[in-house]
């Protein structure tokens, strides 16, 4: 956890607790720095994270005050891997949602610094909150640490995941879906050497590798297990793989180089955009690009990228209801909820004779 999200945790704990009624002052910035002999800079960033959750206000001149919710009000801890793009869609429908029924919405932007994520995760029972919407970190440690958090009784829903072994409630896109569309509108273009790049997620009704997988085989192609580079999600399992990008020129280089490349996440392929032209190779007239997620780089970049879309704000809509259900009437079912996918046709991809 940074310097400036442990001492926000700390005075979040306080004033949830009561320690601090609402319209009591906190401290200064300037107080608060000396007595945890940290920078000012890193004060302010603890502050603008409580003031933006409603927590505490400045008042010019004098100092930091608190605002705590009124009894009664339900507190909701939403975790994000990062607070742009999808997660931004994400956090902007729960937050919709949560205002409908009353509900106070905080925001922990985990960063992917795993240390500071896996504490976060570890103290929602003691920091104040009602319950909390989990975004997918997809780590080792961090599923560990949910298995924790459900054997605690802590309600929580899990967004963009499921886990296997133990009931939680959840909203998953439909990846399948997902890894298949992309695929078989690049199989109605006339493409035959389809190229996956990504990971490899195991969901109910399947992960994304495994829709570009049915695509082929639905279309009556051979398989062709040369074309699909999977690399994992988690870094600290096994020896270090390639990178996706390492993948993604491994599969230019070979004699018989795909014709067109499904990347499993919008960012991928934006990333691969740059190698592409250094390699030579041009979109979409020397190969097709589409990626999996159309959260606003897509359509700016050149060319275009075609993209399957994702209901961002859907997701934080649903993990949202679900929460909400689960908190009146924790006896009630548990719930999964699947939501669909569709095609956005670009720029980045043509027709093909193979």
């Amino acid at each position: 956890m940074t310097i400036y999200e442990s001492l926000a945790a700390k005075l979040r704990k306080d004033i949830l607790s009561g320690r601090y009624a609402p319209g009591e002052m906190v401290s200064t910035e300037g107080a608060l720095a000396a007595e945890a002999r940290i920078s000012r800079t890193s004060v302010r960033s603890a502050i603008d994270n409580l003031v933006r959750e409603g927590l505490v206000e400045r008042r010019v001149g004098k100092g930091v005050y608190a605002l705590r919710a009124p009894p009664g009000t339900t507190i909701v801890e939403l975790v994000v891997p990062n607070l742009s793009g999808l997660w931004e869609q994400v956090a902007n429908g729960a937050q919709d949602t949560g205002a409908e029924n009353g509900v106070k919405l905080q925001i922990y932007n985990a960063n992917r610094i795993l240390e500071a994520d896996l504490g976060m995760i570890r103290a929602l029972p003691s920091s104040g909150t009602n319950g909390a919407i989990i975004g997918a970190l997809h780590r080792m440690r961090m599923n560990e640490a949910l298995v924790d958090l459900w054997r605690q009784g802590f309600p929580f829903v899990l967004a963009d995941q499921r886990m296997n072994d133990i009931e939680i409630p959840s909203v998953i896109f439909d990846n399948h879906q997902a890894g298949y569309l992309a695929t078989q509108q690049l199989l109605r273009l006339g493409h035959r050497r389809i190229a996956f790049v990504g990971h490899r997620i195991q969901m109910p009704g399947g992960g994304r590798a495994d829709g570009y997988r049915d695509a082929i085989a639905d279309a009556g192609l051979p398989f062709d297990r040369s074309l699909e580079r999977i690399v994992p999600l988690d870094p600290s399992l096994g020896d270090k793989p390639l990178s996706f990008l390492e993948a993604t020129q491994f599969l230019l280089e070979q004699p018989a180089p795909p014709s067109a490349l499904v990347f499993h996440n919008e960012n991928m392929a934006a990333s691969a955009y740059p190698l592409l032209k250094r390699l030579g190779v041009r979109i979409p007239d020397d190969i097709s690009v589409v990626g999996i997620g159309d959260d606003g780089q897509a359509e700016i970049l050149d060319p275009p990228l075609a993209a399957i879309a994702l209901p961002g704000r859907e997701m934080g809509a649903a993990a949202m209801d679900i929460l909400m259900r689960r908190l009146k009437d924790p006896t009630s079912p548990i719930e999964h909820r699947v939501l669909p996918v569709r095609w956005v046709v670009r720029e980045s991809v043509t027709g093909r004779r193979e």
